[in-house]
């Protein structure tokens, strides 16, 4: 069974929106590469949404490993040109 307690319903209008670990989400569905990301369901509001909705990851069309690389840059200070470098070795190594 998943451990949905991190996860949060992402529908404003719902009564159970941003409450965590309340048990109503439900894992509905599984996409992207080898299923390993989830589409949740809110019991509450009847929502679907997945499990990236309302992090840097969603939509992204950057590898994991190149987005947490930005992401550490940026925590440790670096300046934009430093981001724009690790972007750029992905799109260049594509």
């Amino acid at each position: 069974m998943d451990d949905l307690s991190n996860f949060c319903c992402q529908e404003v209008a719902c009564p159970d929106f941003g409450k965590r670990g309340v048990g109503n989400l439900s894992v509905c569905n599984r996409y992207g590469p080898n299923n390993s990301r989830r589409m949740l369901r809110c019991t509450s509001c009847k929502a679907r949404f997945s499990e990236r909705k309302g992090t840097p990851f969603f939509r992204s069309q950057l590898p994991d490993k190149t987005i947490v690389s930005v992401l550490n840059h940026i925590n440790e200070g670096c300046g934009i040109t430093a981001v724009r470098l690790t972007v750029l070795d992905f799109v260049t190594s594509q």
